[in-house]
């Protein structure tokens, strides 16, 4: 059965993309909603599906130049993790999607992702590999994009 929810979400992605893309944002909507409401109907008994579903949403809508909605989809998707205590799904999301923003949008929604990642109770307990080691609890807020570039190549933050 997961594989067939799987598969429909994956189904339900791809086809409110194309509706995103041919500038039918209400259809779009539309079937990222289905997505997102299925999934969190079987919630207590399958959550890495709803959160999958709440990300897969934010990164629908920002492959349809929909920066601001994306960024509010990612935000609720973190916060929803945040609460789950899924240490590993919410540091991985804070990642992805950092990255994936950092392109299209703006400098600002990108640093407010990480710095999210960053202030998150979650931050201080987890041992989880989604927590860069550059991403320290001593770096500036202001430096939390170059942080992120200095991982890339190699270099840690100083503690």
């Amino acid at each position: 059965m997961e594989r067939l929810e799987g598969g429909l979400d994956a189904f339900l992605f791809d086809f409110s993309v194309a509706a995103g893309n041919a500038g039918k944002p209400a259809e779009q909507d539309a079937l990222l909603r289905q997505m997102v409401e299925e999934a969190q109907e079987n919630k207590a008994e399958d959550a890495r599906r709803y959160h999958r579903a709440l990300v897969t949403k934010a990164y629908a809508l920002l492959s349809t130049d929909r920066d601001d909605e994306a960024f509010d989809a990612i935000s609720a998707a973190l916060a929803t993790l945040e609460a789950s205590g899924g240490d590993g799904h919410f540091f991985n999301t804070v990642s992805e999607s950092g990255d994936a923003l950092m392109t299209p949008a703006s400098a600002e929604m990108t640093a407010e992702i990480y710095q999210r990642g960053m202030t998150s109770p979650l931050f201080a307990s987890t041992t989880s590999p989604g927590r860069a080691p550059s991403l320290c609890s001593t770096m500036p807020s202001s430096c939390v994009i170059r942080g992120r570039m200095m991982r890339r190549c190699g270099c840690i933050c100083p503690q």
